[in-house]
């Protein structure tokens, strides 16, 4: 696998969530950030934008999260967790001894705690060793978020 096809996997990715014309309703038109992608022993990253936020800096075009993973072994692309660097996560993933492939849908769907190193919690996963409160916030229903205020 090289950049190219890591870039056409992140593409079809950025794709399969918004449409095939990479055009997101609230921020407009979606490109791959190239000259940034990344490589790590576990996978490439891969950094895309809208093309306002891009031009302008207005983090009200911004697209969160901003980064796909597209893992090495062959496993499907996705979202990184965003509490934390990208490749400070792949490291902690590596060195936890687990595969990639635990932490995949954790951008779209939240894996069971035993597929996770120390459950998702302790050290191997570079995260605080305590559980935080349950939240009360109903659980999101679409992997792709974009940030976007209203004008008026």
């Amino acid at each position: 696998m090289n950049k190219q096809d890591v870039v056409g996997i992140a593409t079809r990715f950025v794709a399969d969530q918004i449409g095939p014309d990479l055009i997101h309703p609230s921020v407009g038109k979606i490109v791959i950030e190239e000259e940034f992608v990344g490589e790590h022993e576990l996978a490439w990253t891969v950094p895309f934008n809208s093309v306002a936020f891009l031009e302008t800096g207005d983090f009200d075009k911004a697209c969160i999260p901003s980064m796909i993973v597209v893992p090495k072994d062959g496993g499907p692309a996705f979202f990184p967790p965003t509490s934390r660097p990208v490749m400070e996560f792949l490291e902690d993933v590596r060195e936890s001894g687990r595969k990639l492939g635990a932490w995949r849908d954790l951008g779209t769907t939240r894996p069971s705690p035993d597929d996770l190193p120390d459950g998702g919690f302790g050290d191997s996963a570079g995260i605080s060793t305590s559980k935080p409160a349950p939240s009360t916030e109903p659980e999101p229903t679409e992997p792709f978020r974009v940030t976007a205020r209203d004008s008026g």
